[in-house]
């Protein structure tokens, strides 16, 4: 049997976790789902079923640290904008599109701005 102090402990590590996502939407998400997640679970009696989400939870923890560096690390890399590696050629985030004046200005990385 899990002990209450050991869940509480699991919650707060994903807390924390949550917190170091580099980015506000996917950190404000993954808050948001923590606290869904074991809102959800905190009445569960059935030990299996408590077994399996402490489980599912540590296996999120993971995820989440993993995630968070390879965020962390494109982000100080400057990379972490596909508008920027492929020349402004994509959907960006104020809606609009521009289309590259040739193929060769992908490669390039200029845009036809």
């Amino acid at each position: 049997m899990t002990s209450r102090a050991a869940v509480l402990t699991l919650y707060r590590s994903l807390l924390r976790a949550a917190s170091a996502v580099p980015t506000d939407n996917q950190r404000s998400m993954a808050l948001h789902r923590i606290r869904e997640g074991f809102r959800k679970g905190r009445d569960a009696t059935d030990p299996e079923d408590v077994r399996q989400r402490i489980l599912i939870a540590h296996t999120g923890l993971d995820t989440l640290r993993v995630q968070s560096a390879h965020q962390q690390k494109l982000k100080d890399d400057n990379i972490a904008r596909p508008e920027d590696r492929f020349g402004g050629a994509i959907m960006a985030m104020d809606n609009t599109w521009t289309a590259p004046e040739s193929f060769d200005d992908l490669s390039s990385g200029r845009s036809g701005r």
